[in-house]
């Protein structure tokens, strides 16, 4: 878990600096696997090997992070990675978070976090962070709720870890929508992504 968080953790620090896509403030970026290690790597402008990538968007002062698979195929374990956190006033919390996966991906597990940095030891350290989990059996969304009347602050930024098996392949889009202090939930999908399906050997080629 540490290094997925941390994988994050490094990709946001890419986009901060990084490319702006379009007027918005959406941004996206292909990401290696591992941890602030690879932070050097990462931010070259070709990835290589590269399984998912990153982006990020800001939304009525809160800023969501969604790392997604470039690619996948039926019968795959994937993780996908949520990262937010407020930008803006520090005294609104989060209520709500929701993760929209490909249709056909079937969630195994779920964790949610923060890091905390220990300075004397170069290091971080995943602090759990309690959320009742649920999946919407007909869409396959993952809702995770912070206790009623308690809205989770992020300034530190929460993580979520999402892993799915890949049971079809029909949609490859994906998405993040949240609810927050004085914000209803939002309508659109924040952070879209897209994971292709992934090519099998050999396939498109003709034969003799």
């Amino acid at each position: 878990m540490m290094r997925r968080g941390a994988s994050i953790l490094a990709a946001a620090a890419v986009v901060a600096g990084g490319l702006t896509v379009g007027a918005g403030t959406a941004s996206a970026f292909c990401i290696q696997s591992g941890g602030l290690a690879q932070l050097k790597s990462i931010s070259q402008p070709t990835c290589q090997n590269a399984r998912n990538r990153y982006v990020e968007e800001t939304v009525a002062g809160f800023r969501v992070g969604h790392d997604v698979p470039i690619s996948a195929a039926p019968g795959d374990e994937v993780w996908f990675f949520i990262g937010i956190n407020n930008s803006g006033d520090p005294a609104r919390g989060v209520t709500k978070v929701v993760h929209h996966p490909p249709e056909g991906f079937v969630l195994k597990s779920v964790n949610s976090y923060t890091l905390r940095l220990i300075a004397a030891e170069n290091r971080y350290e995943t602090v759990p962070v309690a959320l009742t989990s649920e999946v919407d059996p007909a869409t396959g969304a993952v809702t995770l709720k912070a206790p009623p009347g308690q809205p989770l602050s992020v300034a530190d930024r929460l993580y979520v870890d999402a892993k799915y098996q890949v049971e079809d392949f029909i949609v490859g889009a994906s998405g993040v929508t949240f609810e927050a202090t004085d914000l209803p939930e939002t309508r659109d999908w924040v952070a879209k992504g897209w994971t292709a399906p992934q090519k099998l050997p050999g396939f498109g080629s003709s034969g003799s």
